[in-house]
Parts: structure tokens; sequence; C-alpha cells
């Protein structure tokens, strides 16, 4: 569990522009088996977005489709930057050990992974158990 975080993350990375529209987030999830995206203005890491989160509010814009469409419609319009989060992240050089209780404390399932202030990976709670199942 001492190894760094850059031996388990994922640098093939799936991002999204902060200016991006619910709907089409909700596409890239719909079209990708992943749970967790990385939110970018530009070269720049800005927020975190889950698939639950946008679940939601795919669901909720689709209760309203039957009732008031104007709302819908508005709602449809909503960039993602209205349901991202701040993103704690981790440094590729922490260990595995770090990662964990950041996890945990913070009732977490992903990690943006940065170096000098760049994103270059991510790091979920699958990746841990394919470690652990590996080293265990």
């Amino acid at each position: 569990m001492d190894q760094p975080v850059s031996t388990i993350m994922v640098i093939d990375l799936i991002t999204v522009e902060v200016t991006d529209s619910l709907k089409d987030v909700a596409n890239v999830f719909g079209n990708i088996k992943i749970r967790h995206i990385p939110v970018m203005a530009g070269d720049t890491l800005v927020g975190i977005v889950s698939q639950s989160d946008v679940a939601r509010m795919k669901h909720f814009c689709q209760v309203l489709e039957s009732g008031d469409r104007e709302l819908f419609d508005e709602l449809n319009a909503v960039s993602v930057k209205s349901l991202m989060k701040t993103p704690k992240t981790i440094s590729k050089d922490q260990s595995i050990r770090e990662l964990v209780e950041i996890l945990a404390v913070n009732h977490f399932h992903a990690l943006p992974v940065v170096h000098d202030h760049r994103l270059v990976g991510i790091v979920t709670s699958t990746d841990i158990m394919k470690y652990a199942l590996k080293n265990f």
C-alpha cells in the first residue's frame, strides 16, 4: 500500500468542458462505462461530476418533460458547471495508503490525479479493489 498512486491510476482520460450541457455529459456516461468525469476549463481541472449526479438530474428532467416543457428545456440547457463538485485531488506520487484514507474519510469514490498542477489521471474505488485482488 506504500506504492504510488501512479501505479493504479487510469491515464486514458475522458473529460468534459465546464460549458458542456448536462445532456451532453449524460450522453458521455451513456456511451462509455465510467462513473466519474473530470470537468475542465481548457487545461485546468475545475470539477468532477459523477454518473449518479447526472442520472438524478436526468430523471428530474424526464419527470418535468411530462409537464412544464419550458422548464424542461431550460434545465436541458444547463451546463455541467451547475452540477459538478470542486474536486479534491491527489498527487501521482502519494501512496495508495494515503489515497484509501482520503477516499474513506471523505466518502469519495474517485479522485483526479495531478502532477505539477495538471490533470494526469483519475483513480477510483474500483482501481483500489483491483489492486487489492492482485496483492492480497
